[in-house]
């Protein structure tokens, strides 16, 4: 008797419970699209500091590579090579080689010093052929970031400086 009970309890099934349903209610995805929302907007503004450091780093490993290019080729060739940088067109220029780099829209160039051009939109950095070169500062900005380098006029010495 006691094995027909058992059997009469197992083929009659309970009723359905809150755990035996399937899906999401209405409720529960806007939470979670919420949620994600509230997280994708949180994390762009987190990671723009860091888009910031990446465009500037970028910005000055090229410029870098220009100089030194640049200063490389005039000691090698014993000839004027320069280095421009076209405002309009937000580029730094080695015209002898035909390399270009445009700047990425967060960084803003200023280039100070003896650094001469044909106008305020395109100044440019001559490496002379001796060794010294027309000096100057070139100051790239990103943000609250700031990084520069220094061209000593006698010595055509590229010299860093990072800072705020």
């Amino acid at each position: 008797m006691a094995d027909r009970v058992a059997r009469e309890r197992t083929v009659t099934s309970p009723s359905p419970t809150t755990a035996d349903r399937q899906g999401f209610t209405l409720l529960e995805m806007l939470i979670v699209l919420a949620i994600l929302a509230l997280t994708s907007v949180l994390g762009g503004f987190a990671l723009q500091p860091l888009r910031q450091r990446m465009d500037l780093s970028q910005a000055a490993t090229r410029l870098d590579a220009l100089l030194r290019t640049a200063r490389a080729e005039a000691l090698r060739t014993g000839r004027i090579t320069l280095v421009r940088f076209d405002a309009g067109t937000r580029q730094l220029i080695l015209p002898s080689q035909g390399r270009t780099y445009t700047l990425a829209r967060s960084i803003a160039v200023s280039v100070t010093g003896a650094a001469i051009g044909t106008g305020s939109d395109k100044p440019t950095i001559l490496f002379l052929g001796d060794g010294s070169s027309s000096g100057g500062v070139i100051e790239l900005r990103s943000g609250t970031l700031r990084t520069a380098r220094r061209i000593g006029w006698l010595t055509g010495r590229i010299d860093r400086s990072e800072g705020p």
